[in-house]
């Protein structure tokens, strides 16, 4: 009765697909479990558009279930030595260590790039004597001329850092949840 509604097979078959990096057992358990609450609340005299609207997207409700088994049940993963990378995944993208690498990194490197692009234009403008009245420079301008493309390169390495940093979450997070289907 139920499998034959075209609307409930593809969205048991997506829910499925989402669930592709747990075991055979368990994800045949999650969509068992879903199937059986679409069936109840159906006979209930739910309407069956209400019913999958309160469970949300069959990729969304794949990766709260992928989420919720990481943390509950390890080894309904098909490499459950990966455990703690999915773990370190999640935090990642969304814990205090990104925070402070996008403020650290970001920041920093912006401010050291531009720094030292102007402490190298204010450098060379001072070697020719073409620094406006109001601007004083105490110090030897060939310093300014020699730090500012030091502080640009330390800017640029700082930015190439959170550059690696995205890049290496985003891999991270990739491997802990499925792609959603878009």
């Amino acid at each position: 009765m139920i499998q034959e509604n075209p609307i409930i097979s593809q969205y048991l078959a997506s829910l499925e697909a989402g669930l592709a990096g747990l075991n055979e057992t368990d994800r045949a358990e999650v969509v068992r479990d879903i199937e059986s609450h679409i069936a109840e609340a159906v006979a209930a005299g739910q309407p069956l558009e209400r019913v999958l609207g309160s469970l949300g997207s069959a990729e969304s409700l794949a990766r709260a279930y992928t989420v919720e088994l990481l943390i509950k049940k390890p080894s309904a993963f098909k490499a459950p030595g990966n455990r703690a990378l999915r773990i370190a995944g999640l935090v990642l993208v969304g814990g205090i260590p990104t925070i402070i690498a996008f403020a650290v990194l970001g920041v920093v490197g912006v401010t050291f790039s531009l720094t030292g692009v102007v402490l190298l234009l204010a450098g060379k403008a001072a070697l020719t004597e073409a620094l406006p009245w109001w601007i004083t420079m105490d110090a030897d301008p060939r310093l300014a001329v020699m730090l500012g493309p030091v502080m640009s390169a330390v800017g640029l390495a700082l930015l190439g850092g959170l550059w690696l940093y995205v890049r290496m979450a985003t891999s991270v997070v990739r491997r802990v949840l499925p792609p959603p289907k878009g």
